[in-house]
């Protein structure tokens, strides 16, 4: 019996625990009457990963080994909102909290005085010198408060600064260290056994193919996508009858699945002028506001300064700001920097408050009960791809909720109850070859799913196949999903899936 091994070691035999760090710096300027520009965003990744490293935040931002990394990624506003206005007594402070969780804000505003007191969610509020500061410990969904009353109108509250920071989660795909190996015996057959073992600290997810090649023709064996636990092993083996000597070969591509945490800061321009030239970092403007003083009336109206005996409301004159939107730029590729010492200082960009979403190509059109729809294949380029290997044990039901304005609805049927439509938004994704119904969303598109991709959740998770394909669109434009399949919606929820079940209909 003649028996041959081979074995291939792919990567390393050690790997370091993780260290790695990711910050978001996000260049802001709020304004007094509740509006916000986001000049630009960025991410900085301190990676400690040896052998590659994708991570889904914003976008797909591709690492392929250890080092120090800055990221331009689409602009995203803050769910902050600044108000001042006046009561005809005092000037009101607010600060809104839109998020899902509380906020620790610290205000100070420069170059005014006056008498201040605590409203909701302020802890403590402070006069030093001509600065005034507080602290605000803000509830999610709730308004911190702030009185100051002016000594004299007309009364200018100067700009102020917050610094606050919290954390989001990032999906992150870190390229997994494997070895692979392939044992050969002949006996009148040829035996193929083949091997792959885990090196890593974690649960691994892997995608193995085999075959063999004999007089230059190549045969496949097997495909498999499987789990792989910590320092485990996957195995299988085949046999071959041949006259000649057949070459059997292993191909694996494994990767361990975990959330790293953003840190997000705010940062501001230093001229806001020029608002491309130069950041601060670790806090955000808001910019001043003047109370004016009301028009002089007749009898006994307030003058010399003071306040007015009976409270007026003046409109209030918000800061133009600029609204031009700006395109959004394509998927960075990564630079490989310095620790960075003081502040990034990118290319000039424009402000912008909107987020377009790029539209995919048009690869043909369909016409279904009279309406045109288009076949759509989304682009690689302008959606957030994602690795063929993902999370099955994650609970990460809330992870990928939207961070980007107008997303895509993916639905896995064509059939929709009239009071679903205004559920499903503007933009309808279903995938090709769906029965459409005589009911339709005023813009539905075909999506041509990645079948590689489908496939593996289809077959993984046992669920409908047009199910695994609307989960497959949905990843790849980072949209929200539809599921008339009630497995498919857990399944999509584990995924961390923004994901919606709608009964099929009866």
């Amino acid at each position: 019996m003649k028996s041959i091994k081979i074995l291939l070691i792919l990567f390393t035999l050690t790997f370091p625990a993780s260290a790695s760090e990711l910050t978001e710096y996000r260049v802001v300027v709020f304004y007094p009457n509740g509006t916000q520009t986001v000049y630009a965003d960025w991410v900085l990744a301190n990676v400690t990963e040896r052998y590659g490293v994708n991570i889904f935040y914003s976008d797909t931002l591709q690492i392929p080994s250890s080092g120090n990394y800055t990221f331009k990624i689409p602009h995203k506003p803050f769910n902050i909102s600044i108000f001042i206005d006046f009561n005809g007594q005092e000037v009101i402070y607010k600060i809104k909290n839109d998020y899902n969780f509380p906020l620790n804000i610290n205000l100070n505003i420069i170059n005014t005085t006056g008498s201040i007191r605590c409203g909701d969610h302020c802890i403590n509020a402070t006069l030093d010198s001509n600065d005034i500061k507080a602290n605000f410990s803000i509830p999610p969904h709730s308004t911190g408060l702030l009185y100051i009353k002016p000594p004299a109108l007309p009364f200018e509250v100067g700009k102020s600064y917050l610094t606050f920071n919290f954390t989001s989660p990032a999906r992150v795909n870190i390229t997994a260290p494997v070895t692979v190996s392939v044992e050969k015996e002949y006996n009148g057959i040829w035996h193929a056994k083949f091997e792959v073992k885990n090196l890593y600290n974690g649960s691994i997810f892997a995608r193995i193919k085999t075959w063999y090649e004999v007089d230059g023709e190549r045969y496949n064996l097997s495909s498999n996508f499987t789990a792989i636990e910590p320092y485990g092993e996957w195995n299988t083996s085949s046999s071959v009858e041949s006259q000649s000597v057949p070459v059997f070969y292993i191909a694996c591509k494994a990767v361990n699945i975990t959330v790293w945490n953003v840190t997000i800061n705010p940062a501001y321009p230093s001229n806001i002028s020029n608002p491309g030239s130069k950041y601060i970092l670790g806090k955000a403007i808001v910019m001043n506001k003047i109370i004016p003083k009301p028009p002089t009336g007749g009898g006994n109206g307030g003058g010399g300064g003071s306040l007015p005996p009976t409270p007026t409301t003046p409109t209030p004159t918000p800061t133009s700001t600029p609204t031009q939107p700006v395109k959004p730029t394509p998927p960075s590729k990564p630079t490989q920097t310095s620790t960075p010492e003081t502040t990034p200082t990118p290319e000039q960009t424009s402000p912008t408050r909107t987020f377009p979403v790029k539209t995919p190509e048009v690869k043909e059109t369909v016409t279904v009960t009279g309406v045109k729809i288009n076949a759509v294949k989304l682009d690689k380029k302008t959606s957030t791809a994602i690795a063929t290997f993902f999370t099955i044990t994650l609970p990460l039901s809330t992870f990928l909720l939207s961070l980007i304005v107008s997303r895509p609805n993916v639905v896995d049927r064509g059939l929709f109850r009239p009071e679903e439509i205004a559920t499903f938004g503007r933009t309808v994704y279903v995938p090709i070859k769906c029965n459409m119904g005589k009911i339709l969303p005023g813009n539905v598109s075909f999506v041509v799913p990645d079948s590689e991709l489908a496939r593996d959740i289809h077959e993984y998770y046992d669920i409908p196949l047009r199910s695994a394909e609307a989960i497959a669109i949905a990843i790849k434009c980072n949209g929200r999903v539809f599921l008339s399949d009630f497995k498919a919606y857990k399944v999509a929820l584990r995924l961390g899936l923004d994901a919606v079940y709608i009964p099929e209909m009866l």
